[in-house]
Formats: C-alpha cells, structure tokens, sequence
C-alpha cells in the first residue's frame, strides 16, 4: 500500500476510475481538480477526514486497487494541523500558489514599471 501512498492522485484514478468516486464520497474534489499532481498520501493531510473516514477511505480506494486481497493499512503519519480557517496545501499546490503570489506582485508593478 505505501506503493499506492506515493501516487500522483490523478494517475490512480486515470488507472482506477472507481477510486474517483470514492473520492468523491468523502467530498475530496480530486476528480475536478484540474492540477492533479498531490500525492495519495497529501489526500488525508489536506482534507478534514477524521481518522476513521481516512481509514475507511483508504481501505475502499485498496479494494478497488487490490481487489479480493487482504491489505493491511497504515496510514501516513499526519501533517501539522492548520490552525481553523487556514488552509493545508500539498507541496505543488503550495509551489503553484507561491508562484501565483509572485506574478501578482509583478502584475502590480506594471504602471510604475511602464511611466
């Protein structure tokens, strides 16, 4: 499972639809997300699951992956939790809205740049 765990989301559910529906079920977004690139592992990081939702989500998502097979989950260790009203981005999504953050100061600086 820790293979699973290390997956780019959307690849799994490129692989797996069923896991995309799931997903779902927990309102986790990932099937409409247009970046895709978190890992499995940043799914119960990022979103508010309890433990037993986690659990639950990640034994659904290894039927679907292994199916009729025994598996044992473990679930990764959990981030730091964001303090309420904050919001938890995976490491890309984090890269992407720093990057963001810099072309709008560089988009603020055009009028003095331009005169």
């Amino acid at each position: 499972m820790d293979k699973i765990f290390n997956r780019d989301i959307k690849g799994l559910i490129d692989e797996f639809p069923e896991v995309g529906s799931i997903l779902e079920a927990f309102q986790v977004g990932c099937t409409t997300c247009q970046v895709g690139t978190c890992l499995l592992k940043d799914i119960v990081d990022i979103h508010p699951l309890s433990e037993d939702d986690e659990l639950d989500l990640m034994t659904q998502i290894a039927k679907v992956i292994y199916p009729g097979q025994e598996i044992e989950i473990k679930l990764p260790e959990r981030g730091s939790v964001a303090s309420e009203g904050a919001y938890q981005y995976s490491p890309p999504m984090r890269k992407l809205v720093e990057e963001h953050q810099w072309i709008l100061r560089l988009l603020a600086l055009i009028p003095a740049l331009i005169e």
